[in-house]
């Protein structure tokens, strides 16, 4: 129907007509509808003494109908939501995928979920809808659900648009760890279509984790000015200031943004992060709380970080029990695989104190889930600090099995647990053989001291 098209297009009324002929004469009518609600926004009418005025009479009618709208589309674009550009059969699942997109926009990931899960349960071969599920809990740390959804979508992806396909297949290359696939797909999605801000911020996303910050700055600033009302953008672009150390730049970015979205547990976040960088202690309190307040996935990384904090302090007992603070609040908003991350940089903060029984411990309770690769190598490296050498190769040989194509993995993590393997070795053979030194050199210094004593 026009409405549903209209919708779909992200038009917010659409205008319909009749033209009746009233024997000599012709009535002209022309209705405003609302495409959201059907509910008739104005009605102009003009008549026409002959056919040969009717388009004369038209036009009288559309002179009178745009004066009639001026407040109420101003109302439609005020309160009502453009759809989002997506390939779906059902207009319902089109909505539930919409809400979704706001929520994630403003960086409410927890709030997003129902949201593209009803898109899916209303058309379950919706692939966008399960990229942008991939997406949510990716950013969220569950890695194993992300790519489930991110597979799906990857199977579905020929049932989507073309703008559709390259955000699938960009997505799916790069978070599995294929990066160098992951910025080519981004790169030929930036060029199509130059005017989207996405490719352009999940460019910055990438060229983040990767290190390249004068490159995520550029690509973070394009998103910003194309999409000044999604939060991300400006997350990207305060990590990447914070990464060439303009810090007092990306603090004034984070802030901004918290305008747009006050709630926002990842700004909040890394203005905490920044206050304990620029160590101002009474910031990074507020920051703090402010993230604890900001729901259920605020709390959880309040926690987290408030753990890191007593781990750097060397509060090892505090460090436990928040730890266990942030597996039950996991568990409580099932997202099981933080509570294991917990556990694992748990043991990787002991056993760079030298706390091996602690340490080992936590590393084999964070196993015990069958935990993702991340999750997995964290404690692999716990082990490798604390000597348990063959249990850390062992885990690093079945990762690197698991993800062959993940670069991070392969040429970044296996390689320093190896290399820490390697080193820890080495440092044991040399304190082994310099104890034995002095060992000898005391059992044969004794007679000779007995000696000049006397």
């Amino acid at each position: 129907t026009g409405r549903e098209i209209c919708q779909r297009a992200g038009i917010k009324a659409m205008l319909g007509g009749t033209i009746a002929n009233l024997g000599s004469r012709y009535a002209i009518t022309l209705e405003a509808v609302n495409a959201g609600t059907g509910n008739v926004l104005a009605r102009a009418e003009a008549q026409a003494a002959k056919k040969e005025d009717v388009l004369n009479a038209l036009h009288r009618a559309d002179s009178q109908l745009r004066g009639k709208l001026g407040e109420s589309l101003a109302s439609v674009q005020k309160y009502d939501m453009m759809l989002s550009q997506a390939t779906t059969p059902s207009l319902e699942a089109l909505n539930a995928f919409t809400q979704g997109d706001y929520k994630h926009a403003a960086g409410d990931e927890m709030g997003a979920i129902p949201f593209y899960q009803r898109a899916i349960e209303l058309d379950p071969n919706f692939a966008t809808a399960y990229a942008r599920l991939g997406t949510v809990y990716g950013n969220l740390g569950q890695s194993v659900v992300s790519e489930e959804n991110r597979k799906k979508a990857f199977e579905l992806r020929d049932r989507a648009s073309e703008r559709e396909k390259l955000y699938i297949m960009s997505h799916y290359y790069a978070d599995s760890g294929q990066y160098d696939k992951g910025i080519t797909a981004l790169e030929l999605y930036e060029q199509t279509y130059p005017r989207d801000a996405t490719p352009a911020n999940n460019l910055a996303n990438l060229y983040n984790m990767l290190g390249q910050f004068v490159s995520a700055l550029d690509k973070s600033r394009k998103a910003v000015q194309l999409e000044p009302d999604s939060i991300s953008g400006y997350e990207n672009l305060a990590i990447a200031y914070a990464g060439l150390g303009r810090m007092d730049e990306a603090k004034a970015t984070a802030r901004d943004a918290l305008k747009r979205a006050p709630k926002n547990t990842g700004l909040h976040a890394m203005l905490a992060g920044i206050a304990w960088n620029q160590n101002d202690a009474a910031t990074l309190e507020a920051e703090l709380n402010a993230t604890e307040n900001a729901g259920s996935e605020g709390r959880l990384t309040a926690l987290n970080l408030r753990a890191a904090l007593a781990a750097g302090h060397g509060q090892f007992r505090q460090l436990r029990a928040l730890t266990q603070r942030v597996q039950d609040t996991a568990t409580q908003i099932k997202l099981q695989e933080a509570a294991a991350a917990a556990e694992a940089q748990r043991a990787i903060w002991e056993a760079l104190a030298g706390l091996r029984p602690s340490a080992t411990e936590a590393a084999s309770r964070a196993l015990k889930s069958d935990p993702p690769t991340n999750v997995s190598l964290n404690a692999a490296m716990a082990l490798a600090l604390v000597r348990q050498d063959d249990r850390a190769l062992k885990i690093a040989d079945e990762q690197a099995l698991l993800r062959p194509f993940d670069t991070l993995v392969q040429f970044v993590t296996i390689p320093s647990i190896k290399a820490v393997v390697a080193r820890e070795g080495w440092l044991t053979w040399r304190r082994t053989k310099e104890r034995r030194r002095r060992k000898s050199f005391r059992e044969r210094s004794v007679p000779e001291a007995s000696i000049a004593i006397r």
